[in-house]
This record gives structure tokens, sequence and C-alpha cells, in this order.
């Protein structure tokens, strides 16, 4: 009898954490889910790190400040590369979901993705295109 007393009570030990785990994966990525990606204009305003110590090791988080006009902020994780990038000052379009980082494309970048009209014309006999 205290024999199943003891595996109830080890069994129930392990699967409450389980269920607790799950609940926080799958409540965050309901949230994620459910929230729509949003696109706005935005300007970087500032840059931050958090290092986390783990028994495994350092981490390190990366963070930008978005300026999204008025008196609106927005600070999202980002990965190391868009956090190395020479970007605070520039303005462009903010695309998150949630809490969570989609894209952020400078105006610079915008306008040189837009290509030139070609224009078609007859020159002596010949098509040209300028």
């Amino acid at each position: 009898m205290n024999t199943v007393i003891s595996i109830l009570i080890i069994i129930g030990l392990l699967l409450i954490p389980a269920t607790l785990l799950a609940r926080v994966f799958f409540a965050g990525s309901v949230t994620f889910i459910k929230n729509k990606a949003k696109t706005v204009s935005a300007t970087v305003l500032g840059k931050r790190k958090k290092d986390m110590f783990r028994s495994s090791g350092i981490y390190t988080n990366y963070f930008i400040t978005f300026d999204l006009g008025g008196s609106d902020r927005l600070e999202l994780p980002v990965n190391k590369k868009l956090f190395k990038a020479d970007n605070i000052g520039k303005s462009g379009k903010l695309t998150y979901k949630g809490g969570f980082f989609v894209s952020f494309v400078t105006d610079e970048e915008l306008k040189s993705k837009e290509k030139p009209k070609k224009e078609t014309y007859i020159l002596n006999g010949e098509v040209v295109e300028k």
C-alpha cells in the first residue's frame, strides 16, 4: 500500500511541472497566433542587451526601442545581426506581432528597392528602353 502511494506521489510530482510548462509554452503560442502582424512607421531610438547567467552558460538577449510616433514607444527583442547594425536614428517600416519582432526595413532600403520605370520608344527605327 505504501509503495502505491509513493508511486502516485512521484507521478504527481512529475506531472505538475510538465503541465505548468506546457501551459506557459502554449499560452505564449496562442498569443502569438491570435495577434495579427502590424506594420507601422518607426524610428530606432536605442538599443540594450541583457546577459542571462544560467548553469549551462551565459546568454545575451538583445533589444531595440522603436519610436512609433507621438509618445508611443515599443521595445522588442531582436536578433544579434539587427542589434549590431548601425540603425540608431534611422526611420523605416517596423513589422511586429504581439511582443515579437518580425522585421524592420529602413527608408533607404525601401527607396533602393523601388525600380525606376522604364520608358520604351522608337528612335530611328530601333526600340530603345530608358
